[in-house]
């Protein structure tokens, strides 16, 4: 393994630890799997609704100091934790593309 994919790694693993926090926070059926398995739907196994989502994004924003009015981002394909995730490592490589690492 090479030291940018060691790095990758531990970038996802921080990723997903911080949306894990997020995503309880917000979650309105408690929750004690830790981590979240990556099926769950955030509206019906979650209860996240529309409005919970856009906190959601928002704070995942903060976590990764992005701005996400910026980003274009299109919450209709966000249905599930993984896709929440997916979203959160792409937003981590287009800031890593933008500040050039």
């Amino acid at each position: 393994m090479t030291d940018e994919q060691g790095y990758e790694m531990q970038n996802e693993l921080v990723i997903e630890e911080c949306m894990n926090e997020i995503v309880k926070e917000f979650a309105q059926i408690p929750m004690c799997t830790n981590p979240l398995k990556h099926t769950l739907s955030l509206r019906n196994d979650l209860g996240i609704e529309s409005l919970s989502l856009i906190s959601v994004i928002l704070r995942l924003g903060e976590a990764l100091q992005i701005d996400i009015g910026e980003s274009g981002l299109q919450l209709h394909s966000v249905e599930t934790f993984a896709d929440l995730l997916a979203l959160g490592k792409s937003l981590q490589i287009s800031k890593s593309s933008k500040n050039g690492e």
